[in-house]
């Protein structure tokens, strides 16, 4: 086979596979999503509050917030490019010392005590205040939390 004949065939498989697998990215038209999931121990933390903040150069700007489902998965769809930092609040059950091993990430735990009943709570919070991340056109990002009890 020729040079000429094997570059070709090569130039098409490549195409081929850039058709198949894309080019990076999201497909083209669709809008930036910012989506992941929320885990304790290694078990799904549900129904707590994720909140997304636009950060702008005068303070905090604009926020959506959601819950996470019954996988400890969020989504925020439609996400307008920009600097934004995550929040994540979670009720967990009796006393813990949480820790987070996200990159990006800090934990603030605080010990209380149930109004209603009295029974022991953490409350933990999850932030990358400190370390923002950029939402650009089309981007479709990925932050997991993942928070350590002892």
């Amino acid at each position: 086979m020729n040079g000429s004949k094997l570059l070709q065939q090569m130039f098409g498989l490549t195409l081929v596979v850039l058709l198949l697998v894309g080019c990076g990215g999201a497909p083209a038209g669709s809008t930036p999503t910012v989506a992941g999931k929320i885990e304790r121990d290694g078990q799904p933390v549900i129904d707590s509050e994720v909140t997304l903040v636009l950060v702008v150069e005068t303070g905090d700007g604009e926020s959506q917030s959601t819950q996470t489902n019954t996988k400890g998965e969020f989504v925020f769809e439609d996400v307008v490019p920009g600097t934004y930092y995550l929040v994540a609040a979670a009720e967990l059950e009796g006393h813990a010392q949480c820790s987070t091993t996200s990159p990006g990430f800090d934990m603030l735990t605080v010990s209380a005590e149930k109004k209603d009943t009295g029974a022991p709570v953490t409350l933990a919070m999850a932030t990358n205040s400190e370390n923002p991340f950029q939402v650009k056109s089309s981007d479709q990002l990925t932050k997991d939390i993942i928070i350590r009890c002892e």
